[in-house]
């Protein structure tokens, strides 16, 4: 049976699908594309709020003389995807068409969360070496697995070269395409699994794939796959068998030719009327033999007979649709063995165009790429160390936006606080505005000159205080302007009579001269030091004198210089006039040269 190389679905959704507006009415569409032998499959879907999806449309496009690295290549590639209503909106995914890679099921003790990827990485390691720079590795984590040992968690885990995922990815871009993500065949034909039984099925499923160098043998438990191995046999294993027993009379191409006829249907013409199948048969029959190991080393019972650890059989690949390889294999497991169906995951058959079940088990793989999503299904564009590093952003993000919101919260809160504040305060200045414009004070002259002499009498009670202990005032401040090198022999402090009125006398009564100060300081002392510095340190003293806050000027009466053995001495006389309290604080004075900040002591 010839597969047709283009057919579309004819229905509303299939022509919405390839619309522009999808997205605006809910609905996105997805490719799945699949590089198989000689031949480019796709698969197009319809996307409705997840779960709901329909068939929009399939083909099939030969691949040109030269393989994926031929020229005309990407040129085809574009006119297939764009012939299928593909556009910049489409999410494309593709299955990974190098035989390259490498997927195994592990198991790992259970770790915190975040010793998993190191975990994984060591345990694939230890099986198979690889170069983290030159390859890709991710895994997905499947969940609990219970164990004679205990529980376990279930992994899957892979590695593909990375140069071949940036040269595909490259591909796409050289064709104003971009691809949403790389995904192996294993997790295509997984998602086809999951799809077609919904929660997973109770009795183990043996998945079994034959590739092209390789085959591949995968376990599912409820839809969770808890062993997977690779066998270094597949179509290229039954090629050489069918070419070293037909006794010469086929060539590799011709042997090729007349299987892929055969796996097609053509039984009649394949390998121009030689049966095909005894010449597959012991490369089958190693097949089997892989199988059985496969499940006695994953179910803790040898002794059960053969088939009983499988109750279904889904064969996948080039093979799946050649029903002498069903049914051996169906007859050698004892367990039912049937093609794995596309149809099944998308609603069954109905929903499919007039193919029949051989006709659609080209496209289980791009079926399960279409039904992929970054979530769900593992990406080599997109690994799980990328997922984490976006959700570790989005929780950045989220947490950023959060604590902008409350500092938000709180200043709109302490605004509204502040104008009720605001409001309270205007009212209250409102009010004693009100009491202010209506109050009318009585005022007498009799009250005024008493409020007066109060003032008056306040203020004579202050001068007294003043007069009082101005004495100990100056001592203190002598005390403090003192330096240690100077020494006050006598201090004489004269403050003038006591007033008997608060009028002070008239400088122009007495002949326009001022006032003779009556409130002065003489103070007689003798300063020690360097016989060269001794002036200066005098001269210093004055000042910090003029510079305190109870004294406005003072003079040198006399100084003379004498004799103490050696050392000399500078003797002086020292008139101070003290401030009268109403002129400002002058600035002080600058240090004496070689004297200490400590307080002098007065000589008496």
């Amino acid at each position: 049976m010839r597969v047709p190389t283009h057919l579309r679905v004819p229905s509303d959704v299939a022509r919405r699908a390839r619309s522009g507006p999808l997205a605006a009415r809910g609905l996105t569409a997805s490719v799945g594309i699949h590089i198989e032998g000689e031949e480019i499959h796709l698969v197009g879907l319809a996307h409705r709020h997840g779960r709901d999806v329909t068939l929009a449309g399939l083909r099939t496009v030969p691949i040109p003389a030269g393989g994926i690295d031929s020229p005309g290549f990407a040129e085809r590639l574009r006119a297939a995807l764009h012939g299928f209503g593909a556009d910049a909106s489409t999410r494309l995914w593709m299955v990974w068409p190098s035989e390259e890679s490498n997927v195994r099921a592990l198991r790992i003790p259970p770790v915190p969360r975040p010793q998993i990827p190191n975990t994984v990485a060591w345990l694939f390691k230890s099986e198979t070496a690889f170069d983290d720079e030159e390859t890709v590795f991710d895994f997905e984590v499947d969940g609990e697995v219970r164990e004679p040992g205990g529980t376990k968690l279930g992994v899957t885990a892979y590695v593909v070269p990375r140069r071949e995922a940036e040269k595909l990815q490259a591909l796409f871009q050289s064709i104003d395409f971009s691809l949403t993500g790389i995904t192996l065949p294993f997790f295509a034909l997984r998602n086809v699994v999951r799809r077609a039984a919904p929660g997973g099925s109770e009795e183990p499923q043996v998945l079994v794939r034959v590739a092209g160098a390789w085959s591949q043998i995968a376990v599912f438990v409820k839809g969770v796959c808890v062993v997977t191995r690779t066998i270094m046999s597949g179509i290229h294993g039954l090629i050489e068998s069918i070419v070293q027993n037909s006794n010469g009379r086929m060539e590799p191409d011709a042997a090729r030719a007349a299987l892929r006829s055969a796996a097609a249907g053509n039984h009649e013409t394949a390998g121009g009327g030689a049966d095909l199948f005894p010449m597959i048969r012991p490369s089958l029959q190693r097949l089997v033999g892989q199988i059985e190991r496969t499940l006695e080393s994953h179910f803790s019972s040898p002794e059960r007979g053969r088939g009983e650890h499988a109750r279904r059989i889904l064969v996948a690949g080039p093979l799946g649709s050649w029903q002498a390889v069903t049914d051996f294999l169906q007859a050698e497991l004892g367990a039912p063995a049937q093609v794995l169906d596309p149809a099944a995951a998308l609603g069954g058959a109905d929903r499919w165009p007039s193919l029949s079940e051989v006709g659609r088990v080209p496209y289980a793989e791009a079926t399960g790429a279409a039904l992929a999503d970054c979530i769900a299904t593992p990406n080599v564009l997109y690994t799980r160390r990328a997922k984490e590093q976006a959700a570790a952003a989005r929780r950045g993000h989220l947490a950023g936006a959060g604590l902008l919101l409350a500092v938000l919260a709180v200043a709109s809160g302490a605004l509204l606080w502040q104008r009720d504040i605001l409001r309270e305060r205007q009212g209250r200045v409102n009010r004693l505005q009100a009491q202010l414009a209506s109050f009318q004070p009585q005022l007498e002259e009799q009250q005024v000159m008493k409020a007066a002499e109060a003032v008056m009498a306040q203020r004579r009670a202050v001068k007294r205080l003043s007069r009082e202990y101005t004495g100990l005032a100056v001592m203190s401040e002598l005390s403090a302007l003192t330096p240690p090198n100077i020494s006050l022999t006598s201090i004489n402090l004269m403050l003038g009579p006591i007033p008997r009125a608060e009028k002070t006398e008239n400088p122009k009564k007495r002949g326009g001269r001022p006032p003779q100060p009556n409130r002065v300081l003489d103070l007689n002392g003798i300063v020690r030091g360097e016989r060269q510095l001794l002036e200066a340190y005098l001269a210093q003293y004055v000042l910090r004198m003029e510079g305190a806050s109870l004294f406005r000027q003072a003079s040198v009466r006399g100084s003379d210089v004498l004799s103490a053995g050696e050392e000399k001495l500078l003797s002086f006389r020292l008139r101070v006039e003290l401030a009268d309290g109403k002129e400002e604080k002058k600035e002080a004075a600058p240090e004496p040269i070689g004297a200490e900040s400590e307080t002098g002591q007065s000589g008496g």
